[in-house]
C-alpha cells in the first residue's frame, strides 16, 4: 500500500464522548417556562403633577404594570359600548403592580397611557381600525403603530393647586377670576346620570349650564352657590366656552398623531389612535 493510498481509506471515527445528560425537568414546571408575569414601567404624561397631595398618585412619574394574560383577556371579552369604561378600570386595576390605586382617580391622559402600553404588550404594536376615508369616501382599514407616541405640554391657561385640587382661571371677557375643580371621570359620570334623570322625568336639560355648575367652585373668592348660579346664567358665551375647552389643554397629554394610509385607495391622512371600548379587540 502506497503512502497516498492512505488518503482513500476511511478514517476510523473516534469513539463519541459521553453524551451530556439530559436536563431533568422540574416536575412542578414541566413546560420549562417562567410563571412570573413580566412587568414594565409606564411613564405618565402628567408626571404626577395634577393630583392632590392626598392622592397616592401625587408626584408619581411612572407606574408599573403587568403584561396581559388569559385572565385579562377573559375580562375584556365581556366589554361592549355600555361597559367599556368600567371594564378598562377593572383591567387597569388587575394590571397595576402597586395596589391601593383607584383607576377612577387617574387623569384621562395617564389612563390612556396605561391602556396603550397594555394593548402593546398584550397584542403587539399594530392596531387596525375601520373608518371613513375622506379621499375615496369608502370605509377602509387604517393601521396604526401604537409605539408612535409623544407627550404634548399643556397651554399655560390656568394654575393648578395640589393643596386644594383646584385650577385658577382668569376669564378673558368678564375678567372674573374663577376656581374650577380638577374634572375627572367621576364628574363626567355624574353629569351623564343627571342628564338621564332629567330626560326620564321630561325635564329640560342644558348640558353646558350643568357642566359649569359642576366645575365652578368659586368666583372672586365667592363660594355662595346661589350667587355662583346667577353668575353662570349671565356668563358671556366666550367665557363659558373657555371653561368648557379648558380641560382639553390644561394638562400634558399623550399624542398618537401619525400618518396612516387607507387600505382601499392608499391615500395618506394624519389621525390619532381612536381609543374606544373596542380598543382591545384582536383578530388573528
Amino acid at each position: 500500500m502506497t503512502r497516498n493510498s492512505k488518503k482513500f481509506q476511511k478514517e476510523t471515527p473516534e469513539p463519541p464522548s459521553n453524551p451530556p445528560e439530559q436536563q431533568k425537568k422540574d416536575p412542578s414546571n414541566p413546560f420549562g417556562i417562567s410563571f412570573v408575569v413580566p412587568t414594565e414601567m409606564v411613564k405618565l404624561p402628567t408626571q404626577g403633577e395634577y393630583y392632590p397631595v392626598s392622592s397616592p398618585l401625587h408626584g408619581i412619574k411612572e407606574l408599573e404594570i403587568k403584561h396581559m394574560t388569559a385572565k385579562e383577556e377573559d375580562l375584556l371579552s365581556s366589554a361592549d359600548e355600555s361597559t367599556g369604561g368600567r371594564i378598562f378600570d377593572k383591567l387597569i386595576s388587575s394590571l397595576l403592580v402597586e395596589k391601593g390605586i383607584d383607576p377612577g382617580e387617574l387623569c384621562e391622559e395617564d389612563r390612556t397611557a396605561l391602556l396603550m402600553s397594555a394593548r402593546i404588550t398584550g397584542y403587539g404594536k399594530e392596531y387596525a381600525v375601520s373608518d371613513h376615508c375622506t379621499n375615496c369616501g369608502e370605509v377602509g382599514k387604517f393601521t396604526f403603530d401604537l409605539r408612535k407616541q409623544e407627550f404634548i405640554n399643556p397651554d399655560d391657561k390656568g394654575t393648578y393647586n395640589p393643596e386644594t385640587d383646584l385650577y385658577t382661571l382668569l376669564l378673558p371677557v368678564s375678567e372674573v377670576k374663577v376656581e374650577i375643580k380638577n374634572f375627572n371621570k367621576g364628574d363626567d359620570e355624574y353629569l351623564d346620570q343627571e342628564k338621564k334623570q332629567k330626560e326620564k322625568h321630561g325635564l329640560p336639560h342644558n348640558h353646558l349650564i350643568s357642566f359649569l355648575r359642576r366645575v365652578i367652585i368659586s368666583a372672586e373668592t365667592v363660594t355662595d352657590r346661589n350667587l355662583l348660579n346667577q353668575l353662570i346664567d349671565a356668563l358671556p358665551a366666550a367665557d363659558a366656552k373657555i371653561i368648557k375647552n379648558f380641560y382639553n389643554s390644561c394638562r400634558p397629554r399623550l399624542s398618537t398623531l401619525q400618518e396612516v394610509e387607507c387600505s382601499l385607495c392608499t391615500a395618506p391622512s394624519k389621525r390619532e389612535v381612536p381609543v374606544s371600548w373596542a380598543f382591545f379587540w384582536y383578530s388573528l
